[in-house]
């Protein structure tokens, strides 16, 4: 696991922004969203992880992204 450095993460020489994204969805597509959206690009971004949970939030997502600018496209 490579080092954490404040809000950033460093993997393999380059900087990266790491958030968690809490996403409400309708219960019956926790699995299939899983699927669609793990791995998934974005703009600047690409979703690396999807877990379903329990409670509130029916998803969390882990996104990275090279900025905060970035991350919110």
């Amino acid at each position: 696991m490579a080092p954490v450095r404040g809000r950033e993460w460093v993997e393999k020489g380059s900087s990266m922004i790491r958030a968690f994204v809490f996403i409400e969805a309708e219960p019956s597509r926790v699995p299939e969203l899983i699927g669609e959206l793990s791995g998934m690009k974005l703009a600047s971004s690409v979703i690396r992880e999807v877990y379903g949970t329990t409670g509130r939030w029916d998803l969390v997502a882990l996104v990275e992204s090279p900025d905060l600018g970035s991350l919110g496209d």
